[in-house]
Formats: C-alpha cells, structure tokens, sequence
C-alpha cells in the first residue's frame, strides 16, 4: 500500500497552488465578461463555474494575491518537512494469532468448525477477517458463518481478584454444506486496521464420510485414524514436537486423531497466571497491566511447530485429563483460589478445555465433561474421571462411575442407555477415558477385595463393555505403552505423547514387555494408527523414529 508522507503533501500543495494561480493570471488577462457561452446543453453547471472564477480573476490583486499564496505554500512545505517525525501516522501493526488454525468436528456430516485465535482488534467485519476455499470440482462450495468468543476467565475475588480479561478472540468458523470425503484447503485472512497489511494462516482438512448404525453400504470400506495421550509439558517440547512430527511424516491420511487427556499443564489457570520468581516457587500475578500472555500452558501447545503443523491438518477429539483443568501450586502449596470444584489441594477450572474443545462436553460442571462421536465407521464414547472423590490421582470412589442411584453424577447412566441405544450398531465401538483401569503400575484400577469383588468404582465399566459389545478402550494417565486384553477387549495406555516418561525404573516391565499380566508394555514416547478395512481393525504402535514396536489385530467378523 502507497501511503502520502506530510512532506510530501507540503510539494503537492505548492503544485497545486502555482496551477491554481497560473490559472488566475491567465484569465485575469482576458478582461471582463460577464456570461460565458456552454459547448453544450451538459456543460451549464461547468460554464457557471468557470465565470465565477474568471470574475474572481479580474477583481482581485492578482500580485498581492500571488505573494500571499505563495508565502502560505512555502510555510506549509517547511512545516511539514520539519515535523514528519511527529506527525507522521505509525505504519498500522500487524494482527496477533494464538491459537489455530485449527478444526473441531460438530459431529454431524457435512459440518466443520475452523477455529483460529486472534487479538480483539480483529472486528466481525469483512474489513478485518475472511475466509478462503480451495477444493476440487467435484466437492460442493461451502458455507460459512463467524461467531466468536473472547477470552474471559473473570475472577471475582474481592480481595486478590484480578481480571480475567485478555486481549484474545477466538474466530469459529461455521462451514456447511461439505462434501462427504472431499479435501478442502482453507484459508483464515485476518487484521485489525483496514489499512493494515493482511496476515493469513492455512488449513486442510477432509469432510466426514456418511455414517450409519444400520446400512453397511453407507459406510466406508476403509477409515483409518489416530491417537496419542499427555502431551502436557512444563517447558521442554521436544518430545511432543517428535511425536508429532513423526505422525505427519506417517502415511496414513490424517482423518482425525484421539487424544486421551493431559493436553496441557496447568490447563486450569488463566493465561499467564502463574510466574516462576527467583525462589523457585509459583507465584500469582495481581497486576492487571502485567502481559498476561506470558507463562500460558495452552499457548505454548498450540503454536509449538510440529503441533501446530499437525492440528492444521485434521480434527482433535479429546478426552479430559487431570493436568487439563488443575491449577498447578504455588508457594510450595496447592491454592484454592477459584470456585471450581475443589479436589484434593488442586483447585480446578475447565473453562479454557471448554473453550477451545467446545464440543467435548454435557456442560459446564466438571463432571460433565462426556459426549459421544459418531464418524464413518466408528463410535466413540469419550468420558471424564473427574471430580474423583478421595485421590486427585487414582480415586477407589468415584462418582462418575455409580448410577445415579447410588449418588452417581449422571454419566454411567447416560453411558449405559447409549450402548443399549447402539446395541445392534454396525460401526467399531471405542471408549476413551484419562485414567486406565488397567496398569502394570501405580494406577491399577482392577485390584479386587478379599471377596473377589473390584475394589475401585471404575471397574463397574467393564461389565458395560462387556455386555454392549465395545471393541476397544483408550486411556492415557501414565507416561507409557501399555497393552491388556481382557475378556476380547484390548485396553490400551496411550500416553506417551510428550510428557516425561514414567514407568518406574525398577519396573519389571523395563526389561520385559510382556510383564503382569500384559501383552506389551514400553516405556517410549508413541502414538498409534487404526486401520479398518470393513471388518477387521489393524492396530500400529508406533515410537518416534517412525517404527512399529507393537501391532495387533482386532476381528469382529459374526
């Protein structure tokens, strides 16, 4: 874009000025008239004008006028030279992205959300933001709409309170009208001055195939996906940024991918909450002008290279973990300082899970955190094992997993109902939860009492797996692989996404796969791919070399 400096407006004025008294000298010297004659009926109103001017030629001075004009011309050119600096409007400054792009399936055929983060200064208006579509001729054009969140984690303590507020607005845009299967390239412009250079972010993704519980032709033949678990970091992004490298560099398309929880570190804090002071301990921020963006757990997930890389390329459905909603400690002491659920010395809030993953939950309560997603060939069951009663990190008595008539919150009753509503559905169940119920470690959810019952509530699932036919569970929690088949249901442990690995170094598993019980355990940083082809589902475990180190299969052939 050309922009007009004040100097060189000071030369355009002094052109314009000698024109004009050129044009005075000129007609000044061709006497009086008093009417001018037009060219032709259209040219009335510039024949009138041109009088007027001539008159005005005649009668003034033409040298005292020239003198004057000239002084004025010569004024506005020095003054405006000498004053660029200050006067000068700065270059308009480029918008700020957080997070995105982006994608969040609505869980409905034909539907796509596109999620991109940007500063407040980005208006609802085509001037500011706009959407791009590439796609094939064979795919329909889409339709699109915008809503928009902007960041508002208010606290209202009177005391130590501060604003919730951030300058960050999250764009959804709404796309319609999809091609099933097709491949789409999107592409989000954004800016906050209309004069402002354009700055712009790209997407892809693929529309959801056709889904159905009860017409095999409408299925797709074959459907591959993804799934890894506890990316959450505290700093060092180097395993993440290998996990997802290595899952873009694989050759399966990049439908979708599973995330067993853990996303993030400290997911319940406002961003940038916390900073780290000299003392090696947490402290609040109080100070409302502080750059709050600073320290922002969430922040650094979505703008990590690989990450980034990955999330622009398919959708992410997760299930919520622990680190996902918990406020870390500070002062060497856990802080109850929102009005969330309190569990354990962990104050909790999900309202930043809930803002970018809008669509993973019944609600705004933390035990609402459950939804059901039906895509192609597969049914997902995604459920929350929080608030726990008694252990922020394995709890015997969990509420989730009672009926609501034995002071259950509500999601083992929904869950059943649902199974029982897809009894006889023809897609691949899955459930995925964070924590495991089974593990060759410190979280073993099927220990049993004396008398052979179980003795943590999370095994009252198993029963319901058992009876509606699911085919395959995920979970994530601990730092590692795990593999366990119980009853023809493979339980897997999927959370070695980036966070440290954790499996003790005295673990008998560290020299031996196939330890307690299991069918394989690695303490490696991984992801899996699923392949189904009609019937069959091929499982492949990958490590960040981009090897296998485990595969089965899984056959539900009648």
């Amino acid at each position: 874009m050309f922009v007009i400096g004040a100097q060189e407006l000071g030369i355009l004025a002094v052109i314009v000025f000698i024109a004009v008294m050129f044009l005075f000298l000129k007609l000044s010297r061709m006497g009086h008239v008093n009417t001018l004659e037009p060219a032709s009926p259209n040219s009335k109103t510039t024949a009138y004008v041109f009088t007027l001017i001539q008159r005005a030629a005649i009668k003034w001075p033409i040298k005292p006028a020239l003198l004057i004009l000239c002084c004025f011309c010569m004024v506005t050119f020095v003054a405006c030279g000498s004053n660029e600096d200050s006067s000068s409007p700065p270059p308009p400054e480029s918008a700020e992205k957080y997070a995105g792009m982006y994608f969040a399936y609505p869980n409905q055929v034909g539907l796509m959300n596109i999620l991109v983060e940007t500063d407040t200064g980005v208006d609802d208006d085509f001037d500011h933001r706009q959407i791009h579509f590439e796609y094939d001729s064979s795919c329909n054009e889409p339709n699109w709409a915008y809503t928009y969140d902007d960041y508002n984690f208010w606290d209202n303590n009177e005391e130590n309170g501060i604003p919730g507020k951030r300058d960050r607005r999250l764009w959804i845009i709404h796309a319609s009208n999809l091609t099933p299967n097709c491949f789409y390239d999107v592409k989000f412009s954004y800016r906050d001055t209309w004069a402002g250079e354009w700055n712009e972010t790209w997407g892809h993704f693929s529309a959801a195939p056709h889904t159905s519980g009860v017409d095999r032709s409408k299925l797709p033949s074959e459907m591959g996906f993804y799934a890894f678990g506890d990316t959450r970091t505290t700093g060092d992004t180097s395993a993440l940024s290998a996990v997802a490298k290595a899952i873009m560099a694989d050759s399966g398309k990049k439908t979708f991918i599973l995330h067993t929880g853990d996303i993030v570190y400290d997911g319940g804090s406002p961003v940038g909450w916390y900073i780290y002071n000299d003392t090696g301990k947490y402290k609040p921020i109080l100070d409302p002008k502080h750059d709050l963006h600073d320290n922002d757990r969430w922040l650094d997930f979505f703008t990590q290279g690989d990450v980034w890389e990955l999330l622009r390329h398919m959708p992410m459905f997760p299930t919520l973990g622990n680190h996902d909603f918990q406020v870390t400690a500070y002062n060497g002491d856990y802080y109850d300082y929102f009005s969330g659920l309190y569990i354990g010395r962990v104050s909790s809030n999900t309202y930043n899970y809930r803002l970018y993953f809008r669509d993973s939950s019944q609600g705004s309560n933390l035990k609402d955190h459950y939804y059901l997603l039906a895509y192609g060939s597969v049914l997902i069951w995604s459920l929350t094992s929080y608030p726990m009663d008694t252990d922020i990190y394995c709890s015997v008595t969990n509420a989730n997993f009672r009926t609501k008539a034995e002071g259950g919150t509500g999601q083992y009753d929904w869950l059943k109902e649902s199974l029982e509503q897809h009894k006889d559905d023809l897609r691949w169940k899955i459930v995925m939860l964070h924590t495991p119920l089974y593990s060759p470690d410190s979280c073993n959810q099927s220990e049993q009492n004396p008398d052979g019952s179980y003795k943590y509530d999370a095994m009252k699932l198993k029963p319901l797996f058992e009876d509606y036919g699911v085919n395959l569970v995920l979970t994530g929690h601990e730092h590692y692989y795990a593999r366990k088949t119980v009853n023809g249901i493979p339980y897997l442990i999927l959370g070695g996404g980036g966070a440290g690995l954790s499996l003790p170094a005295d673990s008998p598993c560290q020299s031996n796969p196939q330890c307690k019980g299991f069918d394989y355990v690695a303490n490696k940083h991984h992801f899996a791919h699923f392949q189904i082809t009609g019937e069959v589902m091929a499982v492949a475990i990958y490590g960040t070399d981009g090897k296998t180190f485990d595969q089965f299969t899984i056959d539900k052939t009648p």
